[in-house]
């Protein structure tokens, strides 16, 4: 089979088409995996479930303060409750019981306040706590929403880059001989079918050719299709 000079230049170029192509699907694959948007799913799981687990140990803190709280909100109005009576009362023996039961409110009342200061600080450390993992849960849920919309964005943008480049290579493949472009699709399926030797070096499998192929390839008539010895693609020399 002969072929020209202008023809060769053409197959080099339907060749980087396909390599175009190839990579454009590579990508396309790569995209439609999304591996980014998955693991920021699984970034923004994580930082909810940190959120809610910090939310709840401040919840049940506010619930024991509160608790805490109706427990002093009860000593204290005992002790007004029996400081009334103290004062009203003209009964040592009376007088006696009550004030040993108001040591006893004092004390219980000083355990509930420092139980409570003591869980104040602890609210106080989760809060902050709560805080940061709000703040995680909202950036990684902005980062997803921002990742999803490029994705799409780049899947519609790489859709239309394959598109086009087989749009080109179709018009490319139609536009030289059916003999040559049967041969060249039947080789483009096994690999890259068309390549340039560059001094001895076959293009397409990077491989040299020996002395002895090498002159018989050169020998060869100008118009004539050679092709590489190792690789089967078509060899373009000049």
């Amino acid at each position: 089979m002969k072929i020209s000079t202008e023809l060769a230049d053409v197959l080099l170029l339907i060749a980087d088409l396909d390599q175009q192509i190839g990579q454009q699907r590579a990508t396309l694959e790569h995209l439609a995996s999304g591996e980014e948007v998955q693991g920021l799913r699984h970034r923004l799981a994580s930082a909810s479930e940190a959120y809610l687990q910090a939310s709840t140990v401040v919840e049940n803190l506010q619930q024991t303060i509160a608790r805490g709280q109706v427990d002093l909100d009860s000593v204290e109005k005992r002790i007004a409750h029996d400081e009334k009576l103290l004062a009203q009362t003209s009964s040592a023996k009376d007088a006696e019981g009550i004030g040993h039961e108001l040591r006893s409110l004092a004390n219980r009342k000083s355990d509930l306040e420092d139980a409570a200061l003591e869980l104040m600080e602890q609210l106080e450390s989760a809060e902050i706590i709560l805080r940061d993992r709000l703040l995680e849960k909202t950036v990684c849920s902005e980062a997803l929403t921002k990742e999803s919309e490029a994705l799409g964005e780049n899947v519609k943008l790489a859709q239309s880059k394959l598109a086009l480049l087989v749009q080109q290579r179709a018009g490319k493949i139609a536009g030289i001989p059916a003999e040559l472009g049967e041969l060249y699709e039947k080789k483009a399926t096994r690999g890259i079918a068309a390549a340039r030797l560059v001094h001895r070096d076959c293009g397409a499998c990077r491989i040299a050719l020996t002395a002895t192929a090498f002159d018989e390839v050169m020998a060869a008539p100008a118009d004539a299709l050679v092709t590489c010895p190792n690789c089967s693609t078509i060899l373009v020399r000049w």
